[in-house]
């Protein structure tokens, strides 16, 4: 099924670079209907270039302009509620790894993208990041294998 949706996408892609834009346009509003759920990528990419094409055209009328707009913001808020997480879950790996610098760029991206009630989910992370570095790096004048019994009866 997703094998046939993906034709359909590259079918009205084909069509829209030879020029042929109302078979284009019938064929993204066929995906648009045939595709189920509304969390697959997919159909965001077929109603922004759905939008694209509407607004682009020299005949686009305001109403096709607004309905593009309002297309392009909804693609555009759905994809950066996920995009903050991924950079936020990738600076969890980049800790793991003790990559702390490249670690805290990535909660700094999390952060520039996260709606504003999330923002304090990555200054967290960032703090959390930076604690961790420093428990890491910190020098112990001994050993933490040392036992405190080999400390006290020297």
């Amino acid at each position: 099924q997703e094998r046939l949706y993906a034709l359909l996408y590259l079918q009205a892609c084909v069509r829209d670079t030879q020029g042929d834009i109302e078979t284009s346009v019938e064929n993204l509003r066929s995906l648009i209907r045939e595709l189920p759920d509304e969390g697959n990528p997919l159909i965001h990419v077929a109603r922004c270039h759905l939008a694209w094409i509407q607004a682009t055209r020299d005949s686009a009328t305001p109403e096709q302009i607004a309905e593009a707009r309002k297309i392009a913001e909804g693609a555009l808020s759905r994809t950066e509620f996920t995009l903050w997480i991924g950079y936020l879950t990738k600076s969890a790996v980049l800790v793991a790894e003790k990559d702390f610098e490249d670690a805290a760029r990535q909660v700094a991206k999390a952060s520039d993208l996260a709606p504003q009630q999330f923002k304090e989910i990555c200054t967290n992370q960032l703090k959390a990041i930076q604690d961790r570095k420093a428990s890491m790096t910190r020098e112990f004048p001994i050993s933490p294998s040392v036992s405190p019994a080999t400390i006290i009866t020297r």
